[in-house]
């Protein structure tokens, strides 16, 4: 923990996107305390008002769309289902992945043969293009849409995992172990998975940034969360037509910040501890 604070702390990238993580994170526990107004509240006589306008429901600090719903408090709201969704589907891919993976690389043979062409199919697949298939026929959900983006990015856990453990169970203490009569599960579980928790953490650190440009899209196309629900995504595909007239910028320009800034503080913080768990990269 001293080291990693030290290095923290030399990390300009690593300061600023734990900044801006931990306003995001804030922002979306928080939002029921910071805003009072209901994000699906609807007042029509008070539809495009600008940011800093004052109604019956309160002051809208971002101000209102085209249906008169408070776009700060809908921004809040759809914070807290962003990072909900891109960190479930992350950990459902991190737990597919690395069991895939370890199995694949220790076990070896038939098993790392039939493991690596499910992986291959998968890969063949273009992601988008089987969500939109998927939730086409599904429908749309929060549910539906972490379980699609769960399934569709465990492959490149399940890689790293394989490398990792192809490495790993080559070594003496492997040996070791099989010669001492511990169980094939006990040795993946306790002699190789804490080998690969460094890469892991880096790679689920990108693909959370992933999820939430992934989910962003697919609401934005009306497959993603249901529509009771904010969403950056929902909220940027309900003022498309304003981006060309110009007209009520703050509503497709505050969700595409908020977007912007949860990914690029996501990205930051990931790079840093790419370098701090590296070891040819340790400064300190």
């Amino acid at each position: 923990m001293k080291n990693m604070l030290k290095s923290l702390m030399h990390s300009s990238k690593g300061i600023i996107g734990l900044f801006l993580v931990l306003i995001i994170v804030l922002a979306a526990v928080l939002a029921p305390v910071i805003c009072k107004i209901d994000p699906n509240e609807k007042q029509i006589i008070a539809r495009l008002k600008e940011p800093m306008t004052q109604t019956d429901s309160g002051t809208h600090f971002f101000g209102t769309d085209s249906l008169g719903r408070d776009v700060f408090s809908r921004t809040l709201y759809a914070a807290r289902m962003s990072l909900a969704v891109s960190l479930t589907a992350s950990l459902i891919s991190l737990v597919i992945g690395c069991t895939v993976g370890l199995c694949s690389g220790y076990f070896g043979g038939k098993v790392d043969a039939v493991l690596s062409r499910i992986s291959e199919i998968q890969l063949a697949f273009p992601f988008i293009l089987l969500a939109l298939t998927v939730l086409a026929v599904l429908g749309n959900g929060m549910v539906q849409l972490i379980c699609v983006m769960g399934l569709g990015s465990w492959v490149s856990y399940a890689r790293i995992a394989r490398e990792e453990a192809m490495t790993i169970r080559k070594l003496e203490y492997v040996d070791a172990a099989k010669v001492m009569g511990l169980s094939s599960f006990r040795i993946l579980l306790r002699h190789l998975l804490p080998n690969i928790v460094s890469p892991i953490i880096v790679v689920t650190t990108f693909n959370i940034a992933s999820n939430v440009l992934t989910e962003a899209s697919l609401s934005f196309l009306g497959l993603g969360v249901d529509v009771s629900m904010p969403s950056w995504g929902s909220m940027l595909a309900d003022s498309k037509s304003y981006v060309i007239s110009g007209e009520a910028w703050w509503c497709y320009v505050i969700p595409g910040v908020a977007t912007m800034i949860t990914v690029l503080g996501i990205n930051l913080l990931g790079d840093w501890l790419r370098d701090f768990l590296n070891p040819r990269l340790k400064t300190y």
